[in-house]
């Protein structure tokens, strides 16, 4: 019942598909995020609404598809959403009371969520370690070939503004390394046995 498109950017993704050999195919979708009706007005007179805590499920290839809805433990509009290599996900980036627009944003949101799909509605969020640069408008998310995240950007201004705003355009890069890279699963990663040449691969 809430709005999740511009300007009250929330984030969506297709949830990794699985029995891809079977006739009929399950996809599902989950859209977090948002602002509430309204906010972007209200934020045009100075009053910043929350923005929504939900994240909505729905499995599009069912004859009469539902949404079930969940609950994320931080509020998050403008995130971004990348799928990461085990079929987890990330939500990164984005502010908590605000809505997408110039110097429209307030309360960056500095911690990422991760998303198990597979696990039970109740247990499928987890907070992860926050950053340091605050991630508005106009930032991105994606994932790297060695399963780390490159975030970047965030530029809530019509210009290039580096001083005298609330948040400075950033033109830096920092990357999100998820607990799966951790040394100690270093022996469960796929390893290059052949050739044992110095062949490049």
């Amino acid at each position: 019942g809430e709005p999740r498109s511009y300007p009250s950017t929330g984030s969506a993704v297709l949830l990794p598909l699985k029995n891809l050999k079977v006739s009929a195919i399950e996809a599902e979708v989950l859209v977090c995020g948002g602002a509430l009706k309204g906010s972007y007005l209200q934020s045009l007179k100075g009053t910043f609404l929350a923005a929504l805590d939900t994240c909505a499920r729905i499995k599009i290839t069912d004859s009469n598809p539902e949404w079930v809805m969940g609950t994320m433990p931080l509020a998050r509009v403008m995130g971004d959403m990348i799928l990461l290599p085990n079929g987890n996900l990330l939500l990164i980036n984005g502010a908590g009371p605000k809505t997408a627009g110039w110097e429209q944003g307030r309360d960056p949101v500095m911690s990422s969520i991760l998303y198990r799909p597979d696990n039970d509605i109740s247990s499928r969020f987890e907070v992860q370690n926050p950053t340091t640069i605050p991630r508005m408008y106009h930032s991105t998310a994606v994932l790297l070939r060695d399963g780390r995240v490159l975030v970047s950007g965030s530029n809530p201004h019509t210009f290039y503004n580096f001083s005298g705003v609330l948040f400075l355009t950033k033109l830096s890069l920092e990357t999100f390394s998820p607990a799966y890279l951790d040394a100690k699963f270093d022996n469960l990663r796929a390893t290059i046995i052949a050739p044992k040449s110095m062949s490049g691969i």
